[in-house]
């Protein structure tokens, strides 16, 4: 794909190496195949299923964007590896993960400050497997459910942005920071909340 916007519907095989491929309300549910090695893919379908990715794809490199107003659903694997490499959580709908969500490289949380990612805190996690201290840039939103970072050893400050569901139209949002300095027999650390 060539360095200029373009709007498709569901197609059979697409590769991104440059510029952004805008999905905006149409499906892209990835019943064919997708390969990224660069670029962006913009999502924001509105329906409680989408956007997804469930068919064939390999990201080893690019940005998925999930926008949109609606309360959207990424969904994964359900085993530890790489499914994306940069994941931009933004618009101003919840978006929530099926299975376990594994980000190679960087995450943005531009959502608005008062609405969260929504993880299933009894089987899902949403994992940032990049064990750099500064891979996760936040303007807003935050983790709800259950959110892994790895980390080295004495690696910089990590910071786990999560906070409260609003269900009582309170959000109670808290960076915790962890700090490790010559730790040694664990890789990673996961906040529940």
């Amino acid at each position: 794909v060539s360095p200029f916007n373009y709007t498709v519907s569901t197609p059979n095989t697409v590769t991104i190496f440059s510029g952004i491929l805008d999905a905006n309300t149409l499906t892209f549910n990835g019943t064919g195949n997708l390969t990224m090695g660069g670029g962006e893919l913009q999502l924001a379908k509105c329906a409680t299923v989408l956007p997804e990715l469930t068919g064939t794809y390999d990201l080893p490199d690019g940005k998925i964007t999930f926008d949109g107003v609606c309360a959207q659903s990424v969904k994964s694997t359900g085993t530890i590896a790489t499914d994306y490499f940069k994941v931009e959580f933004t618009g101003s709908g919840v978006k929530s993960l099926t299975g376990n969500t594994n980000i190679a490289d960087s995450i943005f949380f531009t959502l608005p400050t008062t609405t969260g990612n929504y993880v299933d805190a009894g089987t899902d996690t949403l994992f940032a497997l990049n064990s750099s201290s500064g891979i996760v840039t936040h303007t807003g939103g935050h983790v709800v459910g259950e959110y892994n970072r790895a980390f080295t050893s004495s690696g910089g400050d990590y910071i786990f942005h999560v906070g409260s569901d609003n269900s009582d139209t309170e959000t109670y949002f808290e960076p915790i920071t962890l700090t490790p300095s010559g730790l040694s027999g664990a890789s990673s650390v996961t906040a529940r909340f």
